[in-house]
């Protein structure tokens, strides 16, 4: 138990001082791959409902972004709200005859990161053709 509280604490310490030296532009990406993540995360789960203590929290963290940042992150909602069409009516919406029908041009991909051991983070786009079954990454 203490060796692995040891060692995750070591690997912990090591990335921080792997972040000193990248540059600006490598934390923008990282940023950008955090936050694909986490709205992955947000399609998997019920939304949740915080309290007035967490509500406060994030207004006054908010507060501290950068004029994009809060920009952006008004436009994403805005923008995901407006998008919401109710399906029509009559037809058969279940996601079995979706993926039947449009199988030939759907890919399904992940975006994720290893972390090596000698604290190099490699970066992987992993996509699979859903017809064939044919997958590849990069």
């Amino acid at each position: 138990m203490s060796v692995r509280l040891l060692y995750l604490t070591l690997i912990r310490v090591f990335g921080w001082l792997v972040l000193l030296g990248r540059g600006q532009s490598f934390k923008d990406v990282e940023i950008m791959v955090l936050r694909h993540e986490v709205a992955v995360l947000k399609r998997q789960i019920v939304r949740p409902k915080p309290d007035w203590a967490d509500r406060a929290l994030l207004a006054v963290l908010a507060h501290f972004l950068p004029t994009v940042l809060r920009a952006h992150r008004l436009g994403h909602l805005v923008g995901v709200a407006s998008s919401y069409r109710p399906a029509p009516r009559g037809l058969d919406t279940s996601w079995r005859t979706f993926l039947r029908l449009q199988a030939k041009g759907l890919l399904a991909c992940d975006f994720f990161h290893v972390d090596t051991i000698f604290l190099k983070r490699l970066y992987v786009l992993f996509v699979m053709e859903m017809a064939t079954r044919f997958a590849s990454w990069a």
